[in-house]
């Protein structure tokens, strides 16, 4: 109970604390740009989304000193509605269909998912993270963050297999998230969407990286963690076995694993990690 809470409030925290200031440029500016060969805007995107972005302007400016507090969100929300006519939400999914090129969908999912954290609107969010991946314009750094985001958004709305899906594309591109959290997440999605084969292949492969890596070391401790069958009951409370209570296969960035499975002596099975 105390691992799911805290899974749950760790993605939470990240995706609230995702930066609102990055804003799509103007389209009018883009359309100015694209004679240069920079950008590729279409003429009907850049008509829609010109006053979106302008209300988007005005709405980040309301949040004071870049702290996403409650004040903040529901100044910045009430200044983006206002500046599209009332909807801003509906505002959007208008907008979807006129989202034809590339440089479209990108400036059009970073303004989304910027409306959507400011809305607290989940749904929103990860519909520009979606815009934002299709759209090919992000950078090597900013697929890593954004599929990190993709995932930790899909954990919160208890969709477990594309929060999996995007969590390992963020972490397959590298992302080390600034938490140390992808692991744990990616671990426990696997876990809720039942696929511990898939937990467990993750498990093996960081064992196989670090040994690579030179990173992994006997660990004498590995027996006292890991040889003793995993307790039937929690009045069974030898202090030796108390560390792999917490399950079959102990999540990457925990106690037991760090201790069991980062051992080269140790033996990754379908139920257990034990020592060879």
């Amino acid at each position: 109970m105390a691992r799911k809470f805290l899974v749950s409030r760790v993605a939470l925290a990240v995706a609230l604390s995702s930066g609102l200031a990055v804003v799509a440029a103007t389209p009018a500016v883009a359309a100015k740009k694209e004679k240069a060969g920079a950008t590729n805007f279409s003429p009907e995107f850049v008509k829609v989304a010109a006053p979106i972005q302008k209300a988007m302007a005005d709405a980040t400016a309301k949040i004071s000193g870049g702290q996403a507090t409650p004040e903040n969100l529901a100044a910045a929300k009430q200044a983006f509605d206002a500046g599209v006519g009332g909807d801003g939400k509906a505002v959007f999914q208008n907008a979807v269909g006129t989202a034809t090129t590339p440089d479209d969908k990108s400036a059009l999912g970073s303004m989304m998912r910027n409306y959507g954290i400011i809305s607290q609107d989940l749904a929103l969010k990860q519909q520009g993270n979606m815009l934002l991946l299709e759209s090919g314009k992000l950078d090597a750094a900013a697929v890593g963050s954004t599929n990190y985001d993709a995932g930790v958004t899909a954990y919160q709305m208890k969709d477990y297999p594309n929060s999996a899906k995007y969590l390992k594309a963020a972490k397959d591109a590298g992302y080390v998230d600034s938490s140390g959290q992808l692991d744990l997440v990616l671990a426990d999605a696997y876990k809720r969407s039942n696929n511990p084969q898939a937990a467990l292949q993750m498990a093996k492969d960081d064992i196989a990286a670090a040994q690579a890596k030179g990173a992994a070391r006997p660990n004498p401790r590995c027996a006292t963690f890991c040889s003793r069958p995993t307790p039937q009951s929690s009045s069974d409370r030898r202090p030796n076995m108390r560390p792999c209570w917490r399950s079959t296969i102990p999540a990457p960035g925990t106690l037991p694993f760090r201790s069991c499975a980062s051992s080269p002596r140790c033996r990754v099975t379908r139920t257990s990690i034990s020592c060879a």
